[in-house]
């Protein structure tokens, strides 16, 4: 690995620490819990994306804001032992666990397809997608399709943008097929 690879590298996974703390704002704040049930029997929505991003964070328990030096990926979490500065309340171990696990994937997506590979470009979409739908489904058991429809757009793009940049246009087939093709289900032919 050259100089300029490793310092790719390490400039990547800080920034997936940073986009990891991002995806727990998604996971805090999408799915909305309510009293009655929808058409599905369902007792979980999700907010729009406005609601999502708008605003600071805050401490689910006291409202206080959450400062910018209580904000730092994993190391606010441990110096502040896991709770919320104002009330004490504990901080959702989801946190530090998202906050670690994204630039995990990253590095893996990075030694095993290469940080010079244009095939990685739809990996660094998918991770923190992949990784918000998956928190989400395991805290509600709903998987939002308002996150699941944009990013599937996003990461068609992508593939048709990695084609083209590699000249590789029997990429977009493989994925087509992945796509389509399915392993058959007990008792399927």
């Amino acid at each position: 690995m050259s100089a300029t690879q490793l310092a790719l590298v390490v400039l990547g996974t800080l920034i997936f620490l940073a986009i990891g703390s991002f995806v727990c704002v998604i996971i805090d704040r999408l799915p909305v819990h309510s009293e009655e049930p929808n058409d599905y029997g369902e007792h979980w929505d999700t907010r729009p994306w406005g609601e999502v991003f708008g605003g600071t964070s805050r401490c689910s328990t006291c409202g206080e804001p959450v400062r910018p030096i209580d904000n730092i990926p994993v190391v606010s979490y441990l110096l502040l032992r896991g709770r919320c500065r104002g009330c004490g309340e504990r901080i959702p171990g989801f946190h530090p666990f998202v906050e670690l696990l994204v630039p995990l994937l990253f590095l893996g997506a990075v030694f095993t397809v290469g940080i010079d590979d244009w095939r990685i470009l739809p990996l660094l979409w998918l991770i923190p997608v992949g990784v918000a739908v998956a928190v989400i489904d395991q805290r509600t058991l709903i998987v939002p399709t308002r996150i699941i429809w944009p990013a599937f757009a996003v990461a068609v793009a992508l593939c048709v943008l990695t084609s083209g940049l590699e000249g590789e246009w029997g990429w977009l087939l493989n994925a087509a097929v992945g796509v389509v093709d399915r392993p058959p289900v007990d008792g399927e032919p």
